[in-house]
């Protein structure tokens, strides 16, 4: 094969190639025609520009990971040009579809810190909002909207909802489980659970108890007492795992529900 450094009809070829593999719908080998032509490229802005194609083909086909990887070679291979900028933008887009909320607000953060570019920054202003809205970040969000958004009083009134929003303390609930086996659980909205694991821990303890009293030292100490201890134990840090779980799927549900009002705030534009 002739060198890509001297001949230009190769490249055009090599592209042209990745370009007819991608229109097929064969995007693994489409990238890997491209990483032929990045790996002969000796221009680096060039490269650059590959590799930021490699990357948005990764995303279009679902591969955040992969497509991330792109994305930082080709800032390493930009001079902080529109390429570096965007192939940034990209990075923390893909943070974001991998549910890493508060890795991509705070890259988005830096990015519209430093981004020259009007569009770039409004974009990545957009994304950081709804990072921060599913980090549960609400106060912070709602200042940074209000800065460069229109008012929306529906949006206003969904923010002050969201700031005020009680959470389920996970220490609460394990205190509560150890004081009264199931009570946490039912404190963390597992009412059932909870009622489940006192009938549970009632019976082994009742279990335990009668073996001592007629003494029945094996059934008391080596059949109930055992499976009291691990249901006692097990139910306080389930409780406390329902807890933050209760609050994961509470702030993630309350941050949708800001980010499609904000998708219909005039002025806002979109995060893709």
């Amino acid at each position: 094969m002739a060198c890509l450094t001297t001949n230009g009809q190769d490249r055009l070829e090599i592209l042209s190639k990745a370009d007819s593999l991608l229109s097929s719908g064969d995007t693994a080998s489409s990238i890997l025609e491209l990483e032929r032509y990045a790996f002969y490229t000796t221009d680096k802005h060039d490269g650059a520009q590959v590799r930021y194609q490699m990357g948005t083909i990764e995303i279009s086909s679902g591969d955040f990971d992969e497509a991330m990887q792109y994305f930082r070679l080709a800032m390493d291979q930009s001079d902080f040009d529109w390429i570096y900028y965007s192939a940034r933008y990209k990075n923390a887009y893909c943070l974001f579809m991998l549910n890493r909320f508060e890795e991509c607000a705070g890259e988005a953060g830096e990015l519209i810190a430093t981004s020259p570019f009007t569009g770039i920054n409004q974009s990545a202003r957009v994304l950081r909002i709804f990072s921060l809205n599913l980090s549960g970040n609400f106060q912070v969000a709602s200042e940074e909207h209000r800065e460069y958004a229109e008012g929306n009083p529906e949006l206003e009134k969904a923010y002050e909802d969201a700031v005020s929003m009680r959470m389920k303390n996970p220490k609460t609930a394990k205190a509560l489980s150890l004081l009264f086996p199931g009570l946490g659980l039912v404190y963390a909205g597992r009412t059932l659970d909870g009622l489940i694991a006192t009938g549970l821990s009632l019976s082994l303890a009742t279990l335990t108890v009668s073996g001592l009293a007629t003494n029945r030292i094996f059934l008391g100490l080596f059949a109930g007492f055992p499976w009291f201890s691990k249901v006692y134990g097990g139910g306080a840090r389930f409780a406390k795992a329902a807890a933050t779980e209760w609050n994961h799927k509470r702030i993630l549900k309350t941050g949708q529900e800001l980010n499609s009002l904000i998708g219909k705030t005039p002025g806002t534009g979109n995060g893709q």
